[in-house]
């Protein structure tokens, strides 16, 4: 089998080389545009486009899933702290860069997953920063999602980036129903599609 392939190969390789005849009186010739002529294309105009609201950033704060990170804290104590069945016994310490977040007015981009819905609007979801990793790769780090409650109920924005706006919890928040334990919370959150 090798030995044919590089028979058709080295095959291929030398005519390569060949010059194509010229036609003959009585074969048709194809005409076009020879290929040092520059053929203008055909632009069609752009629809414009309305540019994005611009956010307020008075006494917002712009913060990324790194800036939650917790890699390098102590897991176990983590651990503890979220499925204790006395939280307060816990001793987890957030890192000093997370708690400085703490109680302040955040606005961070991520991807939604719902949890309530009021009609067909969404009033609690899993703000997420990656769904691949959330939805078809496992669970994700407790520093990788934040608990939102929005003060109105907002549209369901499947697979698209949102902007969350609110002011930011850090430190343990299990509701009663124990499907949620967050470590990063906003209540009373404005989610906006992220443009």
């Amino acid at each position: 089998m090798k030995v044919r392939c590089l028979l058709l190969l080295t095959a291929l390789l030398a005519s390569c080389g060949d010059r194509i005849a010229e036609p003959s009186a009585s074969e048709p010739v194809v005409s076009g545009p020879r290929l040092d002529q520059v053929i203008p294309a055909k632009v069609e105009p752009v629809e414009e486009q309305t540019p994005p609201e611009p956010i307020d950033w008075d006494g917002v704060r712009p913060v990324t899933f790194a800036d939650l990170s917790l890699v390098g804290s102590d897991v176990n104590g983590l651990i503890d702290l979220i499925f204790s069945a006395d939280p307060s016994s816990a001793t987890f310490e957030f890192p000093e860069s997370v708690e400085d977040l703490a109680g302040e007015t955040i606005s961070m981009v991520g991807y939604m997953i719902a949890l309530d819905f009021e009609e067909d609007r969404v009033t609690h979801f899993m703000l997420v920063r990656d769904l691949a990793a959330c939805c078809f790769g496992g669970i994700p780090r407790p520093d990788e999602w934040v608990d939102v409650q929005v003060s109105a109920p907002c549209k369901y924005w499947v697979y698209r980036p949102v902007r969350v706006t609110g002011k930011l919890s850090v430190g343990l928040d299990k509701q009663e129903d124990g499907l949620v334990a967050s470590v990063f919370q906003i209540k009373s959150g404005v989610a906006k599609l992220e443009h």
